[in-house]
């Protein structure tokens, strides 16, 4: 027996985003992510996280990189790790944010940490990983790890990379290493203002210029 329509339980008001596909949720998800990473807020991003948790959505490699960049732009690289290590499937993608988040946020022994644990896992190396390895390299004044990287870029065929090989040129400038550096600048088919500047950086640091 139905009841007095005044006496009738009212329905819950719908969620507008209950009703959204799971693709459409998704892509509004990474979207409104990569706004709040530009706006660099933090309170809400949280509260964002805390709604992918929430949504079972974590565990996608996608929506991990998105969230580490977020922490990483908001100075929060350890934030980043945490997402990292809660990540079940780590693609290199995964792998070039959380060690561009530690080389980003002056965690330089950490970003070296995971470039050589990502070596350990067979995951090779790109245009984006090196330059946060080398850059790593150069915060430590460590020219001796930036060389292994720099034998790594050759043997991966990426020393004709602009951004690697610029990468490499300010390494070593900023280690002091000046003759290895003009070596590899004289040697780029094209150069970009990494490159300059690094070559510009170790000369003026010897005095030279």
């Amino acid at each position: 027996m139905l009841l007095p329509q005044s006496l009738e339980t009212p329905e819950p008001p719908l969620n507008p985003l209950n009703q959204l596909s799971f693709e459409q949720n998704y892509r509004n998800i990474c979207n409104l992510l990569l706004s709040l990473t530009h706006t660099r807020s933090l309170p809400k991003g949280l509260q964002l996280h805390a709604h992918i948790i929430k949504s079972g959505i974590q565990t996608i490699p996608l929506i991990s990189h998105h969230l580490i960049n977020f922490y990483s732009k908001t100075q929060l690289p350890l934030f980043s790790r945490q997402v990292f290590f809660e990540a079940p499937h780590k693609s290199p993608t995964t792998w070039s944010s959380v060690i561009s988040s530690f080389a980003q946020n002056e965690f330089p022994s950490l970003a070296i940490q995971f470039f050589r644990t990502m070596l350990v896992n067979n995951i090779r190396p790109d245009d984006h990983i090196y330059p946060s390895a080398t850059k790593s390299c150069a915060i430590l004044g460590r020219s001796d790890i930036g060389q292994s990287i720099h034998c790594l870029v050759l043997k991966t065929g990426y020393d004709r990379d602009v951004f690697v090989a610029s990468s490499l040129v300010d390494m070593y400038g900023k280690c002091g290493k000046i003759k290895d550096a003009r070596n590899l600048f004289d040697e780029m088919p094209q150069r970009n203002v990494v490159s300059w500047s690094g070559m510009i950086y170790g000369y003026a640091q010897l005095g030279l210029c």
